[in-house]
């Protein structure tokens, strides 16, 4: 699994 996919996603997640 890719960390920094997982990271952008989450980030992303967050932000909402």
């Amino acid at each position: 699994m890719d960390e920094k996919l997982f990271t952008k996603e989450l980030d992303q997640w967050i932000e909402q």
